[in-house]
């Protein structure tokens, strides 16, 4: 078996283990997220999203991103949301 360096190292039950995550890798490996965004691999496990430099472990393919929360315009919008809120004793 052929050992790739750019891919995440897994356990018996194929798990990544989380500081494995961030080993950086050399890959121009570039992937389309369901948004339409491109995403080029950085760690071992990790992606950064070409438009913003947004960061994300396991990738915008994986179970914790979600583009209505992983976004620049949208973390803004949440932050205005929540100081409006507290402005107004809500």
């Amino acid at each position: 078996m052929e050992y790739n360096n750019n891919e995440p190292c897994r356990d018996l039950f194929g798990n990544i283990s989380f500081a494995y995550m961030f080993r950086p890798v050399n890959s121009n490996k570039v992937i389309t997220d369901y948004y339409g965004f491109e995403w080029k691999q950085e760690t071992a496990a990790g992606w950064r999203r070409i438009v913003d430099d947004f960061f994300i472990p396991m990738g915008p393919n994986g179970e914790f991103y979600e583009h209505r929360f992983h976004s620049v315009e949208n973390l803004k919008k949440l932050r205005e949301y929540r100081q409006n809120k507290q402005k107004k004793g809500n």
